[in-house]
């Protein structure tokens, strides 16, 4: 049960090159992972807005190097993009998915306001069997908890497995589903153990992991939530010098 799964694993990709992503989830997960080009019909998100997750890693009391980390994510229905910062993220860098047009742009702005940007054809994540492959049996209560945060009631949710447990409160009146987002790109005999989420349609407000037999933990928080609308500049390639690599073999394979 490796949360947020999808949510943070796109995040490195701007600012690494695929094979080292590569190489540090097989690393990690003792999974083979290659890259291929994204063939999947296009369907509608079904989802327009934006928010920014806020991510601090502990040891015991420690917060970790690079730690917090922020991600802000814009939707709509054929569009995605995100841009996350951290203490070692110098420059800004947002990845913008053209769902329709399986496209993906790497935009870069330096401290200088100088902006430069890669046009690339859109990648899919295989994750096939490996050396550590296995289900995981993961254990999820919905409670009847409540309580209200951004103006949203939201649901307690406990998840339970071998590697650790969460506490999670999900704004179920907002339909998003991670997976759908995220899970188009994922593909292999791991996918779907690989990716699981724990909990079902909504969005994940607070949520709370422990490593098990560790004093590790992971905290999320959600912030500056906007549903219906997003700000269309988030996706403006406009400005920005690009080199066009749509035409070379998929990196990372």
């Amino acid at each position: 049960m490796r949360l947020p799964c999808l949510a943070l694993l796109f995040a490195p990709i701007a600012t690494i090159h695929a094979q080292d992503l590569q190489d540090l989830l097989q690393q990690a997960g003792g999974v083979q992972v290659t890259f291929a080009e994204d063939d999947t019909p296009y369907a509608p998100l079904g989802f327009t807005g934006s928010f920014r997750f806020e991510v601090h890693n502990y040891a015991g009391d420690q917060e970790q190097k690079n730690s917090p980390m922020d991600i802000f994510y814009a939707f709509t229905d054929d569009r995605m993009a995100f841009r996350p910062t951290s203490p070692d993220i110098r420059d800004k860098v947002t990845t913008v998915f053209d769902l329709k047009e399986k496209r993906m742009y790497m935009l870069t702005e330096n401290a200088k306001g100088e902006r430069t940007g890669m046009k690339m054809k859109m990648l899919r994540v295989n994750v096939d069997k490996g050396a550590n492959d296995g289900a995981e049996d993961v254990q999820v209560e919905r409670t009847d908890e409540t309580r209200t945060i951004e103006g949203h009631t939201c649901r307690k949710y406990l998840a339970r497995s071998s590697d650790g447990h969460s506490e999670a409160w999900v704004a179920e009146d907002i339909a998003f589903d991670l997976k759908k987002a995220f899970g188009r790109m994922v593909s292999g005999q791991r996918a779907q153990q690989w990716q699981r989420m724990p909990y079902g349609q909504g969005l994940v407000m607070e949520m709370t992991w422990w490593k098990a037999d560790s004093n590790e933990r992971m905290t999320l928080t959600t912030h500056d939530l906007r549903t219906g609308s997003v700000d269309e500049t988030v996706f403006d390639t406009s400005g920005y010098t690009i080199q066009d690599l749509t035409a070379l073999p998929v990196f990372g394979r």
